[in-house]
């Protein structure tokens, strides 16, 4: 067996037991996140929702000022 065939089914076993483990997340990256990376990205969104927020409410204060 040649190098290269030897390292295919190598890559092959370890998609094996990827999916054996875990088959709702053996392949992340392919329109699949693994939970810890979506708790991540949901932890980031976070701050940016407040400064969102903040504007928001900022901007219905201007106006709901009367006129001048």
């Amino acid at each position: 067996m040649t190098a290269q065939a030897a390292r295919a089914v190598d890559l092959h076993v370890n998609v094996l037991r990827a999916f054996r483990e875990d088959q709702a997340q053996a392949f992340p990256g392919v329109g699949q996140k693994k939970p810890n990376q979506i708790e991540v990205t949901q932890l980031r969104e976070v701050p940016q929702l407040k400064m969102e927020c903040d504007v928001l409410k900022d901007v219905v204060a201007f106006f709901a000022k009367e006129p001048t």
